[in-house]
């Protein structure tokens, strides 16, 4: 039976700060853009570097809307999900779904932060566009 998913994606209290300073840094790649946009690049780095935690406190009143999901974000969320718990069961309960979204999050913001920060060569964009190219040699 399929369960229904939470209305809000939540970020730990501690993290808030990451996910605000990624938002609201002039010099951040990410000033000014929407909060899903923050959080779904957080999740990918927290899979990439295999960083699964929990969130522990939440913060109050959530970090976004799941209505503000379109389908893609959607599907990079549940392909996730599938792979960490290696079955397609876990689909048919929204609520783990998004569990493990938040998690791979908590995991990943601080590798987010500190590659959009990094005093390293070139631009973020530019360093993270040398990651994908890095991923797809591995997978193709």
């Amino acid at each position: 039976m399929k369960r229904e998913g939470p209305k809000v994606i939540n970020v730990g209290k501690k993290d808030k700060k990451d996910f605000d300073l990624l938002r609201e840094d002039k010099s951040s790649f990410f000033y000014g853009r929407d909060h899903k946009e923050i959080f779904l690049m957080a999740i990918v780095y927290g899979f990439l570097n295999n960083s699964f935690k929990p969130l522990g406190e939440r913060h109050k009143g959530g970090h976004c809307r799941v209505d503000t999901l379109n389908e893609i974000d959607i599907t990079l969320i549940k392909a996730i999900a599938a792979k960490k718990t290696g079955s397609l069961d876990v689909l048919l309960n929204l609520k783990e779904v998004y569990s493990i979204a938040e998690q791979y999050a908590t995991g990943g913001i601080s590798y987010l932060k500190n590659d959009v920060f990094s005093k390293q060569h070139g631009e973020y964009t530019k360093r993270f566009e040398e990651l994908l190219i890095e991923l797809h040699k591995k997978i193709g």
